[in-house]
């Protein structure tokens, strides 16, 4: 048999299909396969992001109650009706003044809080500074934490001093108070006026839990989530994160809600997952909300519900959230949740993409390159598609390899397009492996290796690439890289055609016609050509106006055959010689 001559499928990433190119038209009627042309509009890569995990135990947060003036503090009284009296600040700041004067270290201590809060006296940090310091230095633990947290904010005239701050920090811990040792761990966790040691942060975030300090708690359960000073132990967390988030600590509760989401430390759950991110979501946090609408989206935990996952996306995505910009700009070019509108994924997409999200950055290359909701600019299409590919994204290094490999936006490089498709194909993309042997059988960039060429169709086509189990029958039907085989070229012709892959469909046709690796048939000859024309195949036009032209299986008819031959088109201008 003639070898069949072919131009290879080149296929970009992405979970869209995208429309095949105008083929070129049959240049003879003839049972001789036709060309098969490129594919070679790019798609976006539309995974959704990911759900997100807590944030790291140094970025906790400051103590959310500071300590409070409970000592020597009067009580309040409660009314006849039961209402507490309306508590006279000034009268308790001339008490507390009072008692400075005879030396009590806690009204020095409470007059410093009185100042901070401006209760009964003019709001003023340096003389707050100037109370706890004195009760600090006469040993009043509450004083020495407040003092430390003046001296790492740089308030009431102090200079900011991470070092001082520890140091007071230290010597409130020391006497047992929670929030000194919550304050003293997140420094030791972030190496802040300290060298970075996460065994002492473990130590005082500990201690601090044990008080019950839920941030402490949360904290602490990061640690052990994360192996920071300890070995990691899914399940300490999940306790450590209940015992915060019990006590409405919306970090605890967004933690919480992560490991039933992922399954750590605890079985599986995503009812009690989506329960615990709402509460979290609910109170601002950030990550919380963009999981919680990754659930509403997928119909995890919660009814599958577009405009409810739209909506905790955008309320994180207009706070900065990253991943919840990306999966915004998703839902609009989607229309899920919302009228499809690509200016406003495009400018979500653009908002994700400045901050180093990989797959926004791939997607807005997309929307440039094919001026969707903004103008079309092959340029910036490679631009973008480098800076995802530049971070391992095997999309885009696809995609920059098929800009490359056309010379789209910038200069045909097949060198470079043959590294970015390796790069990807390496990786497991399927469309990049289907590329890769591409070049290899056209020798483009590299010499030509059709057992090269062979290798990479096969991986690509045992993941259900149609276009890569097209091409890798052709091999099989012509002995190019492997041994002859019109009954294994049979086999991976059908698993494209299948998948209504109309060269596949085509070839098959053509293989049944002349009895290769199956009995002749021209009924099923005449079936996959059909099904193949349906898809505007030409070469499968043609092969129908042949069959009719010459009564190949079929009734001879010219007028059949001029039916299809005019659905071909014209032929093309060959150059005179």
């Amino acid at each position: 048999m003639t070898m069949t001559i072919r131009i290879l499928a080149l296929l970009l990433a992405g979970l869209a299909s995208a429309p095949l190119l105008a083929e070129p038209p049959a240049a003879a009627v003839n049972p001789q396969p036709a060309l098969n042309p490129p594919s070679v509009e790019t798609a976006p890569a539309m995974e959704g992001s990911p759900a997100l995990e807590g944030a790291p135990a140094a970025k906790g947060a400051r103590a959310a109650t500071p300590p409070a003036p409970t000592q020597n503090a009067p009580a309040v009284p409660a009314a006849p009706d039961g209402k507490a009296f309306e508590f006279d600040y000034t009268k308790l700041s001339q008490w507390y003044l009072k008692a400075a004067h005879q030396g009590d270290v806690n009204a020095l201590y409470n007059l410093g809080l009185l100042h901070v809060l401006g209760a009964g006296t003019p709001q003023n940090d340096t003389e707050a500074v100037n109370w706890f310091k004195r009760a600090a230095e006469k040993g009043q633990p509450s004083a020495q934490v407040y003092l430390g947290l003046m001296y790492e904010f740089g308030r009431g005239g102090l200079a900011k001093s991470d070092a001082e701050a520890l140091k007071w920090y230290q010597k409130g811990a020391e006497q047992g108070i929670k929030e000194g040792q919550y304050d003293l761990a997140l420094l030791y966790a972030a190496g802040r006026g300290t060298a970075q040691d996460d065994v002492k942060a473990l130590g005082w975030f500990g201690k601090a839990a044990q008080q019950g300090l839920a941030p402490a708690q949360t904290n602490l359960g990061l640690m052990y989530k994360d192996a920071r000073g300890t070995r990691r132990d899914d399940a300490e967390a999940v306790n450590w994160f209940r015992k915060s988030a019990a006590q409405g600590d919306a970090e605890g509760q967004a933690n919480l809600g992560i490991m039933y989401q992922l399954g750590r430390g605890v079985a599986h759950d995503d009812t009690e997952a989506a329960k615990w991110l709402k509460l979290a979501a609910q109170q601002g946090i950030l990550y919380a909300q963009h999981n919680l609408g990754v659930m509403y989206l997928n119909g995890q935990g919660v009814p599958q519900e577009y405009v409810e996952a739209l909506k905790w996306f955008r309320i994180s995505a207009e706070q900065g959230l990253a991943p919840a910009q990306h999966n915004l700009c998703l839902m609009y070019m989607q229309g899920k949740g919302v009228e499809p509108d690509d200016a406003e994924a495009a400018g979500w997409c653009r908002k994700a993409a400045e901050q180093g999200v990989a797959l926004a950055q791939n997607n807005l290359g997309w929307l440039y390159e094919q001026g969707r909701g903004i103008a079309q600019n092959l340029t910036e299409a490679v631009a973008w598609y480098r800076e995802a590919a530049k971070q391992g994204l095997a999309a885009a290094q696809n995609n920059l390899g098929v800009m490359l490999h056309r010379g789209l936006g910038v200069e045909q490089n097949f060198a470079e397009a043959l590294g970015w498709y390796r790069k990807a194909a390496v990786q497991g993309l399927a469309a990049a492996q289907n590329n890769l042997g591409v070049m290899y059988q056209s020798g483009l960039g590299v010499t030509r290796d059709f057992a090269e060429a062979a290798g990479w169709y096969r991986k690509a086509a045992e993941q259900g690439l149609a276009t890569a189990q097209d091409n890798l029958a052709f091999l099989y039907e012509n002995g190019l890289g492997v041994a002859l085989d019109f009954t294994e070229a049979i086999v991976w012709y059908r698993k494209a055609a299948d998948q209504d892959y109309a060269a596949a469909q085509n070839s098959l046709g053509e293989m049944y016609q002349s009895g290769l690796g199956v009995l002749q048939d021209s009924d099923m000859a005449l079936r996959w050509f059909l099904k193949a024309a349906a898809q505007d195949s030409k070469e499968a036009r043609a092969n129908l106006a042949n069959m009719y032209l010459f009564g190949y299986g079929v009734e001879q008819s010219d007028s059949e055959a001029l039916k299809w031959l005019k659905m071909v088109g014209p032929p093309p201008s060959w150059p005179k010689p």
